[in-house]
């Protein structure tokens, strides 16, 4: 392919290559406007001390594609996910691949989804688990307004005592989306803390026909969950909350543990 000479970056023989037209690209490039000098010389630091740190290669890529914004982030899943049916799509393959990776962690290869069907008649109020397991309740707090929302996980045992917990604030379009993120939470808690054998409860009608195996309850039998969520929701939830909880929070453990022990 014959190219005039003003084209042919530099080259005498005007014949185009891949490499020439590199060159062309990167002189029309740093024809525009750039960076200082300095912020240059920054930025290639930067580069250079992610590529030849010494971690594993998969660290690597994690924080030059976190440089880049290339992270799956709320934000950047939300560019990519926005009309309501794309992100109830989006959300039941969260619910599927958390489902089966929590499954192949475990070792259960037998397990089977729920079938779909209404929720079963539960107590209105709290019940304590069976001795050999734990129960893990969640729930999400949204500002949709301001697409944010917060999540909340209470571990306890079969004498309703609090043993661990976990809340977080994230990016939300849906309230589907925050009990989701929820239920993700409780994945990761268990897995972290080594836990086997427990029950998930969730006063969302939508979860439990996941293949998550997560039952249902009403609000009144998850009250500690849904006020742990509201507080981390308006920045009210201190960070040593589950050793330390609050007065509010304690109410509601005690008579949760009064109610479940009665029962």
């Amino acid at each position: 392919m014959e190219l005039k000479s003003s084209l042919s970056c530099g080259k005498l023989f005007g014949n185009y290559s891949v490499k020439t037209g590199y060159f062309k690209a990167w002189e029309d490039t740093n024809a525009l406007p750039s960076p200082s000098s300095q912020a240059r010389q920054e930025q290639s630091f930067l580069w250079k001390t992610i590529w030849n740190s010494r971690v594993p290669p998969k660290i690597r890529n994690f924080i030059w594609r976190l440089c880049n914004n290339a992270v799956s982030t709320g934000v950047n899943l939300h560019r990519r996910f926005r009309d309501r049916s794309q992100s109830a799509q989006y959300v039941e393959w969260l619910l599927k691949i958390l489902s089966i990776s929590f499954l192949n962690a475990s070792g259960s290869t037998n397990a089977s989804p729920p079938a779909h069907h209404a929720p079963a008649p539960c107590p209105s109020r709290w019940r304590v688990p069976p001795p050999e397991c734990l129960k893990l309740n969640i729930d999400g707090a949204t500002d949709l307004h301001h697409q944010r929302a917060s999540s909340a996980v209470i571990v306890r045992n079969h004498e309703g005592l609090l043993l661990s917990g976990a809340s977080r604030s994230f990016y939300c379009t849906s309230a589907i989306q925050a009990e989701a993120e929820a239920l993700r939470d409780a994945f990761n808690l268990a897995n972290s803390l080594g836990i086997t054998s427990f029950q998930i409860e969730s006063d969302n009608v939508e979860l439990p026909s996941s293949r998550a195996s997560v039952h249902w309850i009403p609000r009144s039998a998850n009250k500690v969950a849904d006020a742990v969520a509201k507080l981390a929701l308006r920045h009210s939830l201190p960070c040593n909350w589950t050793w330390m909880p609050s007065v509010s929070i304690r109410a509601l453990l005690l008579e949760d543990k009064m109610s479940g022990s009665a029962s």
